[in-house]
């Protein structure tokens, strides 16, 4: 009987994280016994297996690539293209007036179904009053209401249901499309009346009057039309998984013109080298942040991750690009780069896909080409989280780690830059993966400080390192006041690099020096280890 390859993919790719997480605990273990030749076979055995697996399934993914399963797109979300762009065409006409923004997105939803009417019906006092997309379709629609019994029995019934509701065409009531507004403390509904006959809806039209009701609370707080196709479009992808090409690349076109309009900018966090003696601060650490909140824009990069390779490219070349022109600024004179023999080392993060694209390679050769930053002191972070992906050249044999450490230590030879792996703890981390991939930097996530027995990770990964050819550093980040070690433990363990809000939070202009405050704070903490 064959054995379908997603299934047996899937098969193998549970197997493998269950070895992975047997050789952890087993590496583990390791650490807090003296050596035992039974554990450091079974570690060795663990390897081989793992070693095993991640070969089968490089071959399986190989014969998916080889040959790629079609998908087809439903003609009914290709439908929604022209409805979309016309809805928001005319929704991006609006003209900030708030009194107007319902009347302009009821002609949007007119134009887009090929209607004769929308309007918005609210019960109140036992009658329906009217908003339409002006005063004469609302004395239309309302003499029709009045003058029909039935008109008015399915609006009241439609005011109960959740989801579309799709009216019968009859003597008194033309096909029209019905949606109760739960946003509203009345019971209001929308209505698109007269609808072309030819027209077809399904659920799709409904998740997009659904999207546009809740970002603008039930039409009470107006947004304008470019941010609720954005999310319209995700919406749609969250739910049906896949979207037609022109709603792919009308999101492809937003995504990138959000990044333009200078909506994100990006903080430092600074890395402290923790010393009894000299502490300091020894580099620095890029963060996206929404200009408008200050806060880390996560649903920018969910979108990223959701739609995929190009999105996750062009998200990391913009904020490379960003990061490296606003590190060499001078802070106390914007207008004046620093000079670049005093620039401390710079660290941003990269998607592990991003890196074997040539457009990203591209990139940063410009950096190169004009200047603006040393790129010796330039550090790309590896997300742990994300998979290693299956470069262009792969032989099909070679594990696939091995083979995208020898992809990018090729392409970036060149250009003099360092390469960290990130959030150590989670997601795909693994001691063999980090020994495969060879790191300058590892970083070790948060949750380690956070754990009762995240000494095991911190004492296992600075084991790893020093057995590892060459100097690897290690940085514990998240170090703050939840942090179940103190600072003396840390070090005490072998941590010389930290990151984190008790000693420095990410900001906006660069001051290289350690406050005074921090550095006697470091020392004093550390005083027992300085004789």
């Amino acid at each position: 009987m064959k054995v379908d390859i997603d299934t047996e993919l899937k098969h193998r790719q549970e197997l493998l994280k269950n070895l992975k997480a047997n050789l952890r605990k087993a590496e583990l273990e390791q650490t807090k016994r003296d050596f035992d030749l039974p554990l450091s076979n079974s570690i060795d055995n663990f390897r081989k297996e793992i070693s095993v697996i991640e070969n089968e399934i490089s071959k399986m993914l190989s014969e998916q690539l080889a040959s790629p399963k079609v998908q087809l797109i439903p003609a009914h979300l290709q439908k929604y293209e022209q409805i979309l762009e016309k809805l928001f065409e005319e929704l991006g006409t609006w003209n900030g007036d708030k009194n107007r923004y319902s009347r302009t997105f009821l002609t949007g939803l007119c134009r887009a179904c090929n209607a004769k009417y929308a309007f918005i019906a609210t019960l109140t006092k036992n009658k329906w009053h009217i908003l339409g997309q002006n005063s004469q379709v609302d004395k239309e629609i309302q003499d029709d209401i009045e003058s029909s019994s039935l008109f008015r029995d399915v609006l009241y019934q439609s005011s109960k249901q959740i989801g579309l509701v799709t009216s019968i065409r009859n003597l008194d009531i033309k096909r029209s499309l019905l949606y109760a507004n739960h946003k509203s403390i009345q019971q209001d509904v929308i209505c698109i009346y007269d609808i072309d006959n030819t027209m077809e809806f399904d659920t799709g039209f409904e998740l997009i009057l659904k999207s546009i009701l809740d970002y603008t609370d039930g039409l009470k707080k107006p947004e304008h039309a470019d941010f609720l196709e954005y999310h319209v479009n995700n919406a749609l992808k969250d739910v049906f998984g896949f979207v037609s090409d022109g709603i792919y690349e009308r999101q492809f076109s937003l995504f990138t013109q959000f990044l333009q309009d200078e909506n994100i900018t990006v903080y430092f966090e600074p890395i402290i080298y923790i010393s009894p003696v000299t502490p300091k601060i020894f580099g620095w650490e890029a963060l996206a942040r929404d200009k408008r909140t200050g806060r880390a824009p996560l649903h920018l990069f969910d979108v990223a991750e959701k739609w995929g390779t190009r999105f996750l490219l062009e998200l990391d070349m913009y904020f490379l690009r960003k990061a490296t022109e606003l590190y060499v600024l001078d802070s106390e004179h914007p207008e004046w780069p620093r000079r670049k023999n005093t620039i401390l080392p710079l660290s941003v993060n990269v998607h592990p896909n991003s890196l074997i694209r040539t457009r990203y390679f591209e990139a940063m050769k410009s950096i190169k080409k004009q200047g603006i930053m040393p790129l010796n002191e330039l550090y790309l972070e590896i997300s742990e989280k994300a998979p290693i992906p299956i470069t262009d050249d792969w032989d099909g044999e070679t594990n696939i780690i091995d083979n995208f450490r020898s992809f990018i230590t090729e392409r970036f030879r060149s250009l003099d830059i360092h390469f960290s792996v990130d959030d150590f703890g989670v997601g795909y981390a693994s001691a063999s993966r980090i020994s495969r991939l060879g790191p300058k930097v590892v970083k070790i996530d948060r949750d380690a400080l956070l754990d009762d027995f995240g000494n095991f990770t911190l004492e296992n990964i600075i084991l790893l390192a020093k057995k590892m050819p060459g100097e690897i550093d290690i940085i514990v980040e998240g170090f703050d006041d939840f942090s179940k070690f103190t600072l003396r433990r840390l070090y005490k363990l072998g941590v010389r690099y930290i990151q984190g809000y008790r000693f420095g939070r990410a900001i906006e202009k660069i001051d290289d020096r350690l406050p005074k405050q921090i550095y006697n704070e470091i020392k004093t903490e550390l005083k027992e280890f300085s004789e």
